[in-house]
């Protein structure tokens, strides 16, 4: 793995922003154009710099989507293969739903739409991301979705799935889990990404990744008006069909979700009272528990995006 410091090219390395699967990310400042730039460096070094391009080109199919994060140009640069990013000056909703529990329906409906719509867009081009988590979900100033990450992305055209097993396995489709990754699989992801939103947790909170497989594939989910009383029974039963562990009986397509939600906010609903939805908050609060880190098994006092005991990525 390679750990940039000082500069490199026309880049000066201001601070290490993260650290995934696929590389790590550096803000870095263009000194020719005076701007901020998200430097992704892929920790697959001795893989083949033509088939990173492959990759790169794939992603660059994606810039004209308000809601994906852009990937404005690659480089090699004293051997070093850079993927220069749009830098989103913001947080992510890792960060905003640990520091509010959760998230008000109407905002929590916002943000799944414009993720909906982006990874809709990327559908389109049959570009799967396998990888939808909160902290992949940045929100800019303008308290607007960019959904990052796409180096986890792969090309559907001309196969039925993708096969590598790749994924954070609280959001990830039964399927996913066995090698057998489809679109399906990226709305999953989303319903789990937004049951996470309004409850605080993702459906399934265990410390054993093949256990969450197995309720996942046995659809043991509770129902999402089950832990939050104030969502409609239209809107539950649209989050519950994302969750379907059968992919045949998931959403298709991203653009079905969006309409079927565009149907069901037309419809006459009953929002309960006030005095309802302090109690449903209330008890949602009381419902969180310590967060068990998936590798070492031991607790902490509340999500991190990384085991303060092994240093695992959750």
């Amino acid at each position: 793995m390679i750990e940039l410091k000082g500069s490199i090219g026309k880049y000066r390395i201001l601070k290490k922003i993260g650290s995934g699967g696929f590389g790590t990310v550096y803000l870095a400042e263009d000194t020719f154009l005076k701007s901020l730039r998200a430097l992704k460096i892929p920790h697959r070094i001795g893989i083949q710099t033509e088939k990173l391009l492959q990759e790169s080109a794939l992603q660059s199919k994606l810039l004209q989507h308000p809601h994906i994060v852009k990937l404005l140009t690659v480089d090699v640069i004293d051997n070093v293969y850079i993927m220069v990013m749009e830098y989103i000056d913001g947080t992510d909703m890792e960060s905003l739903i640990d520091a509010r529990n959760n998230l008000e329906l109407p905002v929590a409906l916002r943000y799944l739409r414009q993720i909906l719509s982006a990874v809709g867009f990327a559908h389109d081009y049959k570009v799967i991301h396998r990888d939808i988590r909160p902290s992949n979900v940045l929100i800019d100033k303008e308290d607007n979705i960019k959904v990052a990450d796409f180096g986890t992305s792969t090309l559907l055209q001309g196969k039925p799935f993708a096969t590598t097993r790749i994924g954070s396995p609280p959001y990830m489709a039964p399927e996913q889990f066995e090698g057998r990754a489809v679109l399906a699989s990226d709305i999953y992801s989303i319903g789990c990404l937004f049951y996470e939103m309004v409850t605080g947790f993702p459906p399934i909170v265990l410390a054993n990744p093949m256990e969450i497989y197995k309720k996942a594939k046995a659809g043991d989910i509770a129902p999402l008006r089950r832990k939050v009383s104030t969502v409609s029974e239209d809107l539950n039963r649209i989050v519950m069909t994302m969750l379907q562990a059968d992919s045949s009986k998931r959403y298709k397509q991203a653009q079905a979700v969006l309409d079927d939600l565009d149907r069901a906010m037309e419809r006459p609903r009953d929002h309960g009272n006030e005095i309802k939805d302090i109690q449903s908050r209330i008890t949602a609060r009381e419902q969180r528990t310590d967060h068990i880190c998936w590798n070492c098994k031991k607790t902490m006092p509340r999500p991190m995006r990384r085991c303060i005991y092994c240093g695992a990525e959750q």
